[in-house]
């Protein structure tokens, strides 16, 4: 009769003890999702900060061009769209390029992650992961809800200075 009381608690043991080796892998991985969604919104902050530098930048060395442009009877309707275009199909062609590169990155990472965490308890499948179609739409979108709000500011302001003004030398 000892020896299954034994063997009872044994089992049990060696349930808790894969439990707990379980948990500790979950644990380690919780931790390390959250340093890499802090890492993301440190990037995506400067990915933001950047965009509307470059398009303020942009804009502002090409005030020569839109007084050009006022000089000869273009609208600040017509101007405002000529840019609001141009935006656009950069950043069109941007998502096109980028989307390859991000799946390789996002491929890697799992690589990565799966060989740093991969153990007994926890198996792991090694996959190709391809993002769906919504999400990626949703953050092109996204993207371009963003250049849009930092363009349309300083359009507006050029296309509303005076011919003179805007065909003055820039000092920046």
């Amino acid at each position: 009769m000892k020896t299954p009381i034994l063997s009872i608690n044994n089992n049990f043991l060696l349930n808790l003890d894969i439990e707990n080796n379980v948990n500790s892998e979950y644990d380690k991985i919780m931790s390390t999702i959250s340093v890499v969604k802090v890492i993301l919104i440190i990037f995506i902050i400067i990915t933001i900060i950047s965009i509307i530098a470059l398009i303020n930048f942009n804009i502002y060395t090409r005030m020569k061009e839109i007084g050009i442009y006022k000089s000869i009877g273009t609208s600040s309707k017509n101007i405002k769209r000529m840019f609001t275009y141009e935006i656009t199909m950069l950043a069109i062609i941007s998502c096109i390029f980028c989307y390859p590169i991000a799946l390789l990155f996002i491929n890697l990472f799992s690589i990565v992650t799966n060989k740093l965490f991969s153990t007994n308890s926890l198996h792991f499948k090694n996959e190709v992961i391809y993002p769906d179609i919504s999400s990626y739409s949703m953050v092109i979108l996204a993207g371009l809800l963003l250049i849009y709000i930092s363009s349309f500011i300083p359009i507006r302001n050029i296309t509303k200075l005076p011919i003179v003004e805007t065909l003055k030398e820039n000092k920046m």
